[in-house]
């Protein structure tokens, strides 16, 4: 969200609301992105880009990326998110743009502390966590969910070499002083 609309909706909610708040600095619960392995090497799914995405110009986690064509015939920047099915496929992307991209697969701030600054391809697999749970089904004629592969904590591990770590890090947080039911007027 831009900051003008930012303040024109804090407006809006403070005349209708009488909504009061402020920002303080707090300890957050924060993901890091970091390597698994001590030797720096990465996973068999993870592989070093000849195409730099965004050095194309190509807005990362595009809906619809360049469609331009790599020397082996494949797309040069792709960008493949189904996060609710539990794939992730990219190619030219960088590791703060994957760190970026979990940040609501995993609902905190990830942090990009790899320490790679190349672009990347990748093709990850993991089981979305709601099919973790007990009788949840995949259509309506109540077929259960088969768990087809790992949490993506593992899957990020043994497929791409890399780790979530929690951490916890000074963050900014906002915070409601007050708030009033709107008059009916």
């Amino acid at each position: 969200m831009h900051r003008a609309d930012e303040a024109m909706l804090r407006s809006l909610l403070a005349d209708c609301f009488r909504l009061l708040v402020h920002t303080e600095t707090r300890e957050v619960p924060i993901y890091a992105l970091t390597v698994a392995r001590r030797d720096g090497k990465l996973g068999p799914n993870l592989h070093r880009s000849e195409t730099d995405c965004q050095a194309n110009g190509a807005r990362p986690l595009d809906s619809a990326p360049p469609r331009a064509v790599g020397a082996d015939g494949k797309p040069a920047c792709l960008i493949l998110p189904l996060f609710a099915r539990g794939r992730f496929q990219a190619r030219g992307l960088h590791m703060a743009n994957l760190a970026s991209a979990l940040n609501n697969v995993v609902g905190r701030t990830v942090m990009d502390k790899t320490g790679l600054t190349d672009s990347f391809e990748f093709d990850l697999s993991w089981t979305p966590d709601p099919l973790l749970q007990p009788g949840v089904t995949l259509d309506g004629a109540g077929q259960q969910a088969t768990i087809a592969g790992p949490s993506l904590f593992t899957a990020m591990q043994e497929q791409l070499g890399l780790k979530l770590e929690a951490e916890k890090r000074p963050g900014e947080v906002l915070v409601i002083d007050s708030v009033q039911r709107p008059s009916e007027n």
